[in-house]
């Protein structure tokens, strides 16, 4: 989870929202490690929002693979 709280970037591990939360926007971003997607998710308007955070997940290539 990553959430930006008074300009500080904090970092969780886990999901944290509940599940509408979850549901309600997806993006989509190819990196080459997670801590990029990380710097990319802190920059996303929802991670600066009060009770609102940006859950990074690895997504699963079709040869089973996890990127």
């Amino acid at each position: 989870m990553v959430r930006v709280l008074d300009g500080a970037v904090s970092l969780r591990d886990g999901p944290l929202l509940t599940s509408p939360l979850q549901l309600s926007g997806l993006y989509l971003i190819d990196c080459e490690t997670v801590e990029r997607a990380q710097e990319l998710a802190a920059l996303l308007p929802e991670a600066r929002m009060p009770g609102l955070g940006i859950e990074v997940r690895p997504i699963m290539l079709p040869s089973g693979i996890e990127r």
